[in-house]
């Protein structure tokens, strides 16, 4: 099987490379005679009427026109005798219009739409106060200002309006749906004149001084920028991307989707977007929001505005970048980073959403479960959500289950559980509340098989783990926010919440080792409850600017508390088992953590600012522990303990910020220098005081250039860690008698080193997108793990000990460092002739992992080669077909000799096909190859799933399917990786074949 799908997967690459594909344009006609012809169709972009006199120019070779003039209402048809070019250059005047040009690739017919737009005498567009003024009596004062295009008649939502009152006092607001902006003084203005300021992306700006009244009213009329926006001509609707400045839009109707898809199965077939983890990327920056119709229906809410909007609905997408909106009133842009955000424009206005869905299914696997029964499968979902503007945000998700994993492909381990979350959000106003809700309870089975291959220590080595696991916790948290100005240049917020959770676990793990035929075993069940809240309050304060201010200031204070406690019991019951024990456990834990901030800002010129600031910080914890012996009838020493833990620190910081090109290019250099004192005091099981004090100084350096198509970051950040308590405490943690670890007094700090550059260009007149994605971290002085094996009982006496035959102690030591780099090249493309997108990349990555066996130090090397290829189709609304081949090389080294070579293919394919309207059939097919030169560690699988549906009801809100997962039932959990001084396989026990009937209805509301 695995033969023959090379052979496919060859065989339709070398297809796909020579072949050459013509698809017909939709709803254009195909001469069979041979005859070429194109129809060019010339109107008034407002008013959508036919152009008389407009002069259609097409170059098919630089010594050949065809030139044709239109007379009347009626398209201009031009059949050109013989064309031996690729491409064409269609180019079309009118007396009194912009002259509109652009390059297409020659078709055998084609419809191409020229809307031109009246030439505009050399102005920006019109800013001016309307007729009428309010009376002068009025006790607040109000300003209105309206934003349409230069005709008039289209509002400009998003837009954003400025108003300078009062010196270093202005006014911001973002253009409503409808094109308006209200904003009111807090104070009576004192000068005579206010400035009033309106831009927009790919928009010329607008600005002009009016004399103050009480109430008026403004109105704009937006002009386009003609040095940032290219030539509008669509040809036969099927364009896929057009540039303005330095915004991309996409034409959704250029993307098939099929009947009912989210946007999500949109975005992913657009160049240069890419969804990952229900994240969006947008030219490899991550989107922190989705507008829709320019406002904020959705909030930070990516992933659920991907979910709710139907495809179908979409009529074009614009990817930017912008401030923060949801904080344009309240904070300082001259020098704050922008976000990227991606504002999705529907056929119809979306202002209120309400989803309901629905669905349970029920089934069996035809294989039998851990405990030799057959299992069942059975599920229950309901998830509600409420988007409104000017309105709270609510969200709830309720899920029951058995054995059941959500998704169509994909194989599952024996589980039960049941879920309910509850998120409720307000932004409206000065308060900010935010409120979420979490009770979850999970059992699950697990089986693991490790195979070991030899090292130093031992020949060979087999692990065997089985267990079982029960959960129950509930968690309820709340956030809320405030801000209010004071004397109007003060700025004063408090941020804070409270939470609460609590934990009932427990579980058994059962674990076999054999390493060179000494068997060790053990059986540890285990109980525990443990609750807590969490506090953490924040009050920040800050100036605003002044029209001639050149300082800033801004203070913050923190304060978060952390206490909690818990108690239960663990219990070794295996009758032969190498350590019994039974241990009644009790612990509690509290941290008080207090950090300022005071920051200052001071501006050098227009482009360059200086900060300055100062971060202390205060960690106050204390942990205790008892652990009673209950078969001693005394306290357990190696597991009882009580210690503090206090950190001191202190940061400071001083950076430059810099913007050139017309804020195209931006840049900031800091250097700060961070100490760490650290005070730790032990009372059990012995007295010990320790203070270190840990200190570094650390660069930061970052670059932006974002112009056009082009987007280029580049970034080098260091930065301390220091260890953490338990690996500092000298005691020894037997938990699991078989897998000991105690921590290190001695460890120093770790340097961490990281940076990061990105090159992006989107090539907008072929639809193609190409990234250079570069990123390296690294940790000298890193803290890696010393092994040490028991091949018979051995006291120990440094921690009065005896650790058992079969078991490993892992300590913890400074080593040598860590790299880790990468480097990706991709490129996305849509296909205008094929009507598909097409993704390939190619990525080098090199790893090294220092690890401690005894006293001798050994490197772990990884070099590693990966080619991705993705197709998803989009020439067809009834049929869609995705491809993705992924294939992996790497040799790994350790202290420069080979361990072994892997190579590794991993293919996914689907298929969806919608026919008698109603009636959806999916296939899904994944397989999975994995070999390498070391004997043993080779796996094939190949997981092939299917389901049949019937959509009912209005806009198909009810379905009704029939699923098998793993038909084939060859489908098998496999793993590899090097960990420290071995090589280890996993096989994980798991299900395989299943049936599953489910019936699914969504109640929705626009």
């Amino acid at each position: 099987m695995r033969y023959f799908l090379t052979i496919i997967l060859c065989l339709f690459n070398v297809l796909m490379a020579s072949a050459q594909l013509t698809v017909e344009p939709d709803g254009l006609r195909h001469s069979s005679m041979g005859k070429m012809e194109w129809v060019v169709r010339v109107e008034d972009a407002k008013t959508k009427r036919c152009l008389s006199g407009a002069v259609v120019e097409i170059t098919t070779t630089p010594d050949k026109v065809l030139r044709e003039e239109s007379k009347d209402d009626r398209p201009i048809r031009i059949a050109p005798s013989k064309v031996t070019c690729d491409s064409i250059t269609v180019k079309v005047s009118c007396e009194g219009y912009e002259t509109l040009e652009q390059r297409f690739p020659v078709e055998p017919f084609a419809e191409y739409l020229a809307r031109m737009h009246r030439r505009v005498q050399s102005r920006d567009g019109v800013l001016e106060r309307s007729i009428y003024s309010g009376d002068k009596g009025d006790s607040r004062q109000h300003y209105t200002v309206v934003v349409n295009d230069i005709t008039g008649q289209i509002p400009m939502a998003g837009a954003m309006v400025e108003i300078a009152c009062d010196e270093g006092d202005t006014l911001r607001q973002i253009v409503n749906s409808s094109g308006f902006a209200d904003l009111t003084p807090n104070k009576r203005i004192k000068r005579d004149s206010i400035d009033i300021k309106v831009s927009y992306v790919g928009y010329k700006t607008l600005q002009r001084r009016f004399p103050v009244e009480y109430t008026a009213r403004y109105e704009a009329r937006m002009q386009i920028d003609s040095t940032a926006i290219s030539a509008i001509i669509v040809q036969g609707n099927r364009i896929a991307m057009v540039q303005r400045g330095d915004t991309i839009i996409y034409n959704a109707g250029a993307f098939k989707t099929m009947r009912g898809d989210p946007l999500k199965n949109l975005l992913r077939k657009m160049p240069g977007l890419e969804v990952k983890d229900d994240r969006l990327y947008a030219n490899g920056e991550l989107v922190s929001m989705i507008l829709i119709n320019g406002t904020t229906l959705f909030g930070r809410n990516v992933s659920e505005a991907m979910r709710l909007i139907r495809s179908d609905e979409v009529e074009k997408v614009r990817v930017f970048d912008e401030y923060d909106r949801m904080r344009a009133d309240k904070t300082d842009t001259l020098f704050a980073k922008k976000r990227r955000v991606v504002d999705v424009k529907t056929k119809r206005a979306i202002t209120y959403l309400r989803d309901l869905s629905l669905y349970a299914e029920a089934g069996m696997f035809t294989d039998k479960g851990i405990d030799n029964k057959y299992e069942s499968v059975v599920a229950v979902n309901a998830d509600y959500s409420r988007f409104a503007l000017k309105r709270p945000q609510l969200l709830s998700h309720m899920r029951v289950w058995k054995n059941q994993d959500n998704v169509l492909v994909g194989r599952t381990q024996p589980n039960r559980g049941a879920q309910f979350n509850l998120a409720y959000n307000d932004s409206r106003g000065k308060w900010k509340n935010e409120l979420t809700a979490k009770i979850d309870e999970k059992e699950s089975e697990s089986r693991q098989e490790n195979v070991y291959f030899p090292t130093e220590e031992f020949l060979n080595r087999i692990s065997n783990q089985s267990q079982s696991t029960l959960n129950r916790s509930f968690d309820v948290t709340y956030m809320g926010s405030y801000a209010m100005r004071i004397k109007n240049r003060h700025i004063l917020s408090i941020d804070g919440g409270v939470s609460y959770n609590t934990l009932r676990a427990s579980g058994q793990n059962i674990v076999k080792n054999e390493v060179d035929g000494l068997a060790t075993s053990s059986d540890v069940k285990n109980r525990n409850s443990t609750s807590g809240y969490k506090i953490d309050l924040r009050l920040m304060y800050q100036t605003r600017r002044k029209k001639n201010q050149k300082g800033k200031l801004q203070a913050s204070l923190g304060y978060m508390r952390n206490d909690g406690g818990s108690d239960g019991w663990r219990v070794d019951t295996l009758q032969h088992s190498t350590m019994r024990q039974w241990l009644t456990d009790e612990s509690s834990a509290v941290s008080d953590n207090l950090t300022a901030q005071f920051v200052y800002n001071y501006m050098l010129s227009k482009k360059m600012t200086l900060n300055m600031s100062y971060t202390p910080t205060l960690l106050l914890s204390e942990d205790n522990h008892l652990a009673w012996d209950q078969l001693l009838m005394s306290v357990d020493k190696i597991n009882t303990y009580h210690y503090r833990n206090d950190r001191l620190g202190n940061v400071v910081n001083l950076g430059l910020n810099i913007r050139l090109l017309n804020n195209a290019f931006t840049s900031s250099v800091s250097l700060s220098y961070s100490n760490e004192y650290l005070m730790r005091r032990e009372y059990l099981p012995d007295e010990y005081r320790h203070r270190q004090m840990f200190d570094a100084v650390l660069p930061s350096v970052n670059f932006n250039y974002n112009k056009g198509a082009w987007r280029v970051s580049a970034m080098y950040n260091m930065s301390m860690t220091t260890p953490t308590i338990q690996q500092l405490r000298s005691v020894i943690d037997n938990s699991s008698p078989l897998y000991l670890s105690v921590g290190n007094p001695e460890l120093g700090e770790m340097m961490n080193h990281s940076g990061h550059i990105l090159l992006n260009y989107t090539d907008v007149a072929h639809a193609t997108s190409y990234s250079i994605d570069a990123w390296y971290t690294g940790k000298i002085k890193s803290i890696a793990d010393k092994v040490q094996y028991f091949s018979s009982d051995t006291f120990l006496p440094e921690y009065d000990y005896t650790a058992v035959a079969g078991s490993t102690l892992t300590t913890y030591v400074n080593a040598g460092a860590v790299h880790n780099f990468y480097v990706v090249m991709g490129l996305t493309n849509n296909s205008s002739t094929l009507q598909s997108t097409f993704g390939f990349s190619g990525k080098y990555e090199y790893t090294q992992n220092p690890f401690m066996l005894g006293d001798v130090e050994s490197i772990n090397n990884r070099h590693g080669g990966q080619f991705t290829f993705n197709y998803n189709s989009g020439f067809s609304r009834v049929v869609e077909l995705n491809l993705m081949s992924r294939t992996n090389v790497s040799w790994h080294f350790r202290d420069k000799s080979q361990l072994y070579r892997s190579i590794s293919e991993y293919l996914n394919a689907s298929l969806r096909v919608n026919f008698l309207k109603r009636m959806w059939v999916n296939f899904s097919l994944r397989y999975d190859y994995y070999n390498t030169t070391q004997q043993g560690m080779r796996n094939e699988s190949l997981m092939f799933d299917g389901s049949m549906a019937y959509k009912f009801g209005k806009n198909d809100a009810g379905e009704i399917s029939l699923i098998c997962n793993d038909i084939f039932n060859r489908g098998r959990k496999f793993n590899v990786g090097v960990q420290n001084d071995y090589v280890r396989s996993v096989w994980d026990s798991i299900f395989g074949r299943s049936i599953k009937l489910r019936l699914s209805y969504k109640f929705n509301k626009r």
